[in-house]
């Protein structure tokens, strides 16, 4: 009996731990800032695209202005919190296309049938 009991505190204060850990994860600067970005841009575009294209089209665009950022950081002088806007927007199109996955249509794409060619 004390040994089961012994065991389920010992796995509860292992949970414990792993739970004030992903609290902390959840609440860093970084992972707030890709939620804010989120949240404006289902605010801004509440409806998503159906294809998979047009969706990593809108992530690669975003991943696109990180990287114009971080150049512009090294070379220009820009300001470092740029880059951050930017990755937490990249952040954020990660997410949207990540939900929206299985909502994901396949471009179906008729051939004519090439035994009927004259």
């Amino acid at each position: 009996m004390k040994d089961d009991r012994d065991a389920q505190i010992t796995a509860l204060q292992q949970r414990n731990t792993e739970l004030v850990e992903e609290n902390r994860t959840l609440r860093s600067p970084a992972i707030q800032a890709i939620l804010e970005e989120l949240s404006k841009a289902r605010e801004k575009h509440p409806e998503w695209v159906e294809d998979p294209i047009h969706a990593a089209a809108i992530l690669a665009e975003e991943a696109g202005e990180l990287v114009k950022a971080a150049i512009d950081f090294s070379y220009s002088g820009a300001p470092i919190g740029e880059m951050f806007v930017e990755a937490a927007q990249v952040g954020a199109m990660a997410i949207r296309f990540l939900e929206n996955t299985l909502g994901y249509a396949r471009i179906t794409v008729r051939t004519e049938d090439s035994g009927n060619r004259a």
